[in-house]
């Protein structure tokens, strides 16, 4: 399904400056952005105020290694269902890109290929992702998953876009093309 809309936490008031999807599991009605406040809030505003609380206000992860970031914001909605009665988790997928030239210009930058760092966060926590150890079965299982196959897509898009701009702020001043499968603004 596709995401919603896009958000822009600019360089001049965030860093590491980010560029976050809003998928449409972020509008259902049920989502309490804010639970201190009974008023409804329209998912493109919550998601903002709630990626920027949990990633730059709250203090709890150390950004500084990042040039930039890529993002999503979510609701979990148990088993998937859309009217199922469980508690609905507000998600962010990050992706923080780092270990490359943060000044480089035109070729250069172009050329380079920065490494990334994922996380999903669920609330205000980071989920446990990886392998865990089964004693009974002598092998270790995958232990969570890290983002959806259209966040792959986006990934990929973002990579092409980079690779087609002059340097850091050309990048981030424009989003990438994604084709409205992926991203359906209104």
């Amino acid at each position: 399904m596709p995401f919603k809309d896009v958000l822009h936490f600019r360089e001049r008031d965030y860093t590491p400056p980010a560029r976050v999807y809003v998928h449409h599991t972020a509008e259902d009605v049920r989502v309490r952005w804010f639970p201190e406040n009974d008023d409804y809030v329209a998912a493109v505003h919550g998601a903002y105020r709630y990626f920027e609380k949990t990633i730059y206000h709250n203090k709890k992860f150390d950004l500084s290694k990042f040039a930039y970031i890529i993002g999503a914001v979510w609701a979990n909605i148990p088993e998937g269902h859309p009217h199922s009665t469980g508690d609905i988790s507000k998600m962010i997928d990050l992706f923080g890109f780092h270990d490359f030239d943060r000044e480089a210009i035109d070729e250069q930058w172009r050329m380079q290929n920065p490494s990334v760092f994922s996380a999903t966060l669920n609330g205000t926590e980071p989920v446990r992702i990886g392998w865990k150890w089964n004693g009974e079965r002598q092998l270790f299982e995958p232990d969570g998953d890290t983002h959806c196959e259209d966040m792959n897509v986006i990934l990929g898009k973002e990579a092409e876009h980079r690779r087609h701009t002059n340097n850091l702020a050309h990048y981030l001043s424009e989003a990438p093309d994604l084709g409205r499968k992926i991203l359906e603004q209104r």
